[in-house]
């Protein structure tokens, strides 16, 4: 069921009227007791759920989209700015908000709302993480095409909100092409639906894909609508070595002329990976192959003898040494383990691009005296690089260096996550406000959310 909350019928408390230049968590909390119950209702020692250092008055959790809905209506009343929360492993993108007031945690909606195996379609609360659905999908037999970094904490909402993708992108695509619908909670409380629960949907408008990677700033997401795959019955990974990302760049140009269709073709630095049965050079190519055994055989015999030439030799990996292979090739995009600071750049370039720059991330880091770590989707042009070490003027420097790197190429460089000592000193987004694509993005903001509620100065498009 679909409410609305017209601002006429929501009451409006004195403290409102006065327009407020600050509010207190009692009267926050007071406010949206109106909306749900008291006991999801947090203030007090929320530390853990800041926003880059920022503590909010309150943390929420709905347990019903209606409830989100009118929490965020009755914030947007208020003049109090909401931050969505799913699992919080990407709470660290986007610049330091301007203010965080109410933390929408949305965990407690995480119900699979309908789900038809023949069909191929599902439809979900945002705040189920990636780990259960693919779960729940795999005693079908099947799964969601996608596997990004923090898998075992993304929630749906979160992954939609910021559209992260993994390895699988060179063959499934990213969120984007998976999503067939969603509903959205407006700053008005009102639930918009988009899209639906075919995979060739033609009625209306694709709304909902302009939610995705807004990082919420265009309407809080309640629920997503996906096509999903069947597993695949065989799947192997062929890993080469080379001593230089040039050199591994160089092979994926031989792998990309061949017919075949890998479901990942990553460039890996070996320090990332665990695993004793890869070769030991510093750096990894790997490239993964789904289908009939006969047909995983055949594809990963014209790969070898495509980059026999070269003298490497593969390493071969299936079942649980692949999987772990894979999972610890993603974790450039997380926290060390360590738990020291660190800084992770994203860049978007041609494949054949890709090397050049994660080359030349790798040698800034070391010129300003930072560890690295690395790896890159090679096909679709998506490389990443974690730095640590060194004080906020090293890393910002280092980012400043790396952009300059990447103009020649025209490649964008979003810094994902950073201390907040080195976000306040440039722009994560690293955007142009004089480009065509950022005016329209601000003109999107003001028309969804004019009040400016959800994420104030986190996105690259939030225009005051």
């Amino acid at each position: 069921m679909f409410r609305s909350w017209p601002r006429s019928i929501l009451p409006i408390m004195a403290l409102e009227a006065e327009a407020p230049t600050a509010l207190t968590a009692p009267e926050i909390a007071t406010a949206l007791a109106r909306e749900m119950p008291a006991g999801r209702i947090r203030s007090g020692d929320l530390a853990a759920v800041a926003v880059d250092g920022i503590e909010p008055s309150v943390v929420v959790r709905p347990a019903h989209p209606d409830e989100a809905a009118a929490v965020v209506a009755r914030c947007d009343e208020m003049g109090a700015a909401v931050a969505p929360r799913g699992g919080g492993s990407q709470m660290a993108l986007g610049n330091i908000p301007e203010r965080v007031d109410v933390v929408l945690d949305m965990t407690a909606l995480d119900e699979i709302v309908t789900y038809t195996p023949a069909d191929l379609t599902l439809g979900v609360q945002a705040g189920i993480t990636l780990a259960a659905l693919q779960a729940r999908l795999g005693e079908e037999g099947q799964h969601l095409p996608l596997d990004p970094p923090f898998a075992s904490s993304a929630t749906i909402g979160g992954l939609m909100a910021t559209n992260i993708s993994g390895p699988r992108r060179v063959a499934s695509g990213s969120f984007r092409d998976l999503v067939i619908g969603a509903e959205t909670a407006g700053p008005d409380g009102a639930i918009t639906k988009s899209g639906g629960m075919v995979v060739k949907n033609v009625t209306g408008y694709d709304l909902h894909k302009g939610h995705i990677g807004a990082l919420g700033t265009l309407g809080l997401i309640t629920r997503v609508n996906l096509k999903v795959a069947p597993l695949p019955t065989n799947e192997r990974t062929a890993v080469y070595g080379y001593a230089s990302v040039l050199d591994a760049g160089g092979a994926v140009g031989s792998i990309v002329g061949l017919p075949v269709a890998p479901t990942a073709v990553d460039l890996i630095d070996r320090r990332l990976v665990a695993a004793a049965v890869v070769p030991n050079r510093p750096w990894l190519l790997a490239a993964r192959f789904a289908g009939t055994e006969a047909g995983v055989a055949a594809q990963l015999a014209m790969v070898h003898e495509a980059l026999a030439s070269n003298g490497a030799a593969p390493n071969i990996l299936e079942r649980d040494a692949q999987r772990d292979f894979w999972r610890d090739a993603v974790r450039v995009a997380e926290p060390p383990q360590s738990g020291e600071p660190y800084t992770v750049c994203r860049m978007s370039a041609l494949s054949s691009q890709i090397p050049s720059l994660l080359g030349s991330a790798a040698e800034i880091g070391a010129e300003h005296g930072l560890e690295w770590r690395a790896e890159a989707h090679a096909v679709s042009g998506v490389g990443r690089v974690r730095w640590t070490g060194g004080d906020s003027d090293a890393v910002c420097r280092a980012v400043d260096d790396l952009r300059r790197a990447a103009q020649m190429f025209d490649a964008p460089v979003v810094v994902e996550a950073a201390p907040p000592a080195v976000k306040r000193r440039l722009d994560v987004w690293g955007s142009d406000s004089a480009n065509a694509a950022h005016a329209l993005a601000s003109e999107l903001r003001r028309a969804f959310d004019p009040n400016r509620t959800l994420n104030p100065g986190r996105f690259l498009a939030d225009a005051a």
